[in-house]
């Protein structure tokens, strides 16, 4: 586990990242690039990091997918 980001395989940000691994894809939501043995989540074709999508908010989710909703309090 790294002593920077405490994950098991760094991410591009952390500056332990291995960067000679295979560039895979790019994250649809931060726009940095997706490498071999990063999670990731591939929703309708298009490439997110994990911790991107855990780190939305509900309305953050539905808002990046086009999926029109109303919050309704009180219901």
């Amino acid at each position: 586990m790294c002593d920077i980001c405490h994950q098991l395989i760094c991410p591009q940000s952390c500056p332990n990242a291995d960067y000679t691994r295979e560039r895979i894809d790019r994250c649809t939501k931060c726009r940095d690039d997706i490498f071999d043995g990063e999670d990731a989540i591939l929703i309708e074709g298009a490439p997110y990091h994990t911790e991107c999508l855990e780190d939305m908010t509900l309305e953050e989710l539905l808002e990046e997918l086009g999926i029109d909703f109303k919050i309704i309090e009180g219901w």
